[in-house]
């Protein structure tokens, strides 16, 4: 089982929620190199990061309560992923993770987390697109099929936008990574894909839907023991000092009975 990891710049800007400014966004998906599905995506305003990746590696395990994955210290709730409605994607737990060696993928805590779930990670070659041919195909057909027609699309260079895109109307982020879910899960894995055919049945295409059901009744399904604290894994490690009042982070102070 191979799970292609890729991430890319959208072409199009978003409103970020909090600061209300203009920002580019960032893609990153896990695609089934079998079924050509996609396991996980994720939009992150500005750059993609290390915790970005880990926990798309999360979403694509299908561990409990993705949504909303809470941890309490104290009285305090600290929320590992953000309030984005999730879509239903197949849930896949791969043998062998591809991925480019831009150091957001091979950086400590994504190795980490693949290491404590038995997943070895490919890095491909420099400057070798077609090692992760798939993936670079299905960033092409979501921007012909569904980018270039959102308001605040701005093309891949100045040629091909408006003008005053920032003028227009535009989408939140948490809004444009739902549409782009929705997209996902109604059309792309709905629709005849022309690399996915059968050679015993010449002239038959397959959805990537089918494709994936195709393979979980030929090998069956593989999933992995969870818990609910599953998503603190998958989390960076930072040494704090415990202290007469607790830990210090980010210069709040946090403190619960398991400190004690």
């Amino acid at each position: 089982q191979y799970v292609l990891a890729d991430t890319t710049p959208l072409d199009v800007y978003a409103m970020e929620p909090v600061t209300l400014r203009w920002v580019s966004v960032d893609l990153t998906v896990a695609l089934d190199l079998y079924g050509r599905v996609v396991t996980a995506l994720r939009l992150t305003p500005g750059s993609t990061k290390a915790n970005d990746v880990s926990l798309l590696l999360y979403d694509m395990l299908g561990a409990p309560d993705p949504v909303h994955p809470l941890a309490e210290i104290g009285r305090h709730e600290v929320q590992v992923d953000p309030p984005v409605p999730r879509s239903e994607l197949p849930y896949v737990c791969p043998e062998t993770l591809v991925v480019d060696n831009g150091k957001v993928f091979i950086s400590d805590q994504v190795k980490t987390v693949c290491a404590r779930l038995g997943i070895s990670i490919q890095p491909g070659r420099p400057y070798t697109p077609t090692d992760k041919a798939p993936v670079e195909r299905f960033f092409r057909t979501l921007r012909e099929d569904l980018l270039v027609a959102l308001p605040g699309y701005k093309g891949p260079d100045i040629h091909s936008r408006g003008k005053r895109v920032e003028e227009q109307s535009y989408y939140f982020v948490p809004e444009l990574e739902a549409l782009i879910r929705d997209w996902v899960v109604n059309v792309y894995h709905q629709r005849a894909h022309d690399g996915l055919v059968d050679e015993l049945v010449p002239g038959v295409r397959y959805t990537p839907l089918q494709r994936y059901e195709a393979g979980v009744a030929r090998a069956g399904f593989l999933s992995i023991p969870t818990h609910p604290d599953l998503a603190l894994d998958f989390l960076p490690v930072e040494w704090r000092t415990v202290q007469h009042y607790g830990v210090e982070i980010d210069g709040l102070r946090y403190d619960g009975p398991g400190l004690d």
